[in-house]
């Protein structure tokens, strides 16, 4: 059974990768619907506003630059989950909702590209979100701040475009196999909120060793802590960033690909 759910995957993601027109007609069709929805700009303000608060407060308290590049991180990070959540919840049961699943059979896109053009969108409305961000920089933010350490500044963007991906790729295969809008919103929002609900468990059973060997084992599978992985090499002097970023395109591989066999499955029985 393992043998041929595993032909059957390779199968579909073969057809996907050999039809990347398909796919990018996909990605330009979600593009063109997120420019033209409030989602994407509400976030990009955000992102924006947020930088700049940060910017702010270093005028008020001077803290220096790493910390604030740290900031910038961690809250870009917060914004890349929920984004990836808010952008990827409906996207294929949206169109079951409208009933143009079905079509995909008849229609020269595959249930690969399908899924692979929503999720190369999501990651492209992403990077152009965090242009958005990095405008206080390249409008004089940076003089605020003294040298900002780019290097660190842009492989913190990174982690949280390899974060987005994570997450995006989560909440697309709950959309792939829920049965309503609002069942892939729960969902994705249930796992996003468990995800982080770990974090907070751990300040609240600190004190109790046989609690905490269970959340630092289930820990072990959060994609935050993949992502804190990162940071904290690039900020605190950690060793974790190779495991890191494997955890986190691991996520995105592992959910995506079993996106494409589910829609790939609903597809031949359509």
């Amino acid at each position: 059974m393992i043998g041929v759910d595993l032909a059957f995957a390779r199968q579909r993601l073969t057809i996907g990768l050999s039809d990347l027109p398909s796919s990018l007609i996909v990605m330009k069709k979600e593009l063109r619907d997120s420019f033209l929805s409030l989602r994407a700009y509400t976030m990009a303000m955000v992102a924006f506003v947020g930088i700049s608060f940060f910017m702010w407060i270093q005028t008020e308290i001077p803290m220096g630059t790493n910390p604030i590049v740290e900031m910038v991180v961690a809250l870009l990070s917060l914004l890349a989950l929920f984004y990836a959540v808010v952008f990827s919840m409906d996207s294929v049961v949206s169109e079951k909702a409208t009933r143009t699943l079905p079509l995909i059979k008849t229609a020269p896109i595959s249930s690969a590209s399908l899924v692979l053009g929503k999720y190369a969108a999501i990651l492209v409305t992403w990077g152009a979100i965090l242009l958005t961000s990095l405008l206080y920089f390249l409008l004089g933010g940076r003089g605020l701040v003294g040298e900002v350490a780019l290097d660190k500044l842009v492989l913190g963007y990174v982690s949280t475009i390899l974060l987005a991906s994570a997450m995006s790729s989560v909440a697309i295969f709950i959309s792939s196999v829920s049965s309503s809008v609002k069942s892939s919103a729960m969902g994705s929002l249930g796992v996003l909120f468990a995800f982080m609900g770990i974090s907070v468990a751990r300040q609240l059973f600190s004190g109790f060793e046989s609690v905490m060997q269970i959340l630092n084992f289930v820990r072990n599978f959060s994609l935050i802590r993949y992502s804190s992985m990162i940071t904290e090499q690039l900020f605190q002097g950690g060793n974790g960033l190779y495991l890191g970023v494997a955890g986190l395109l691991a996520y995105s591989a592992l959910f995506v690909v079993g996106a494409i066999c589910v829609v790939g499955l609903k597809e031949d029985v359509a």
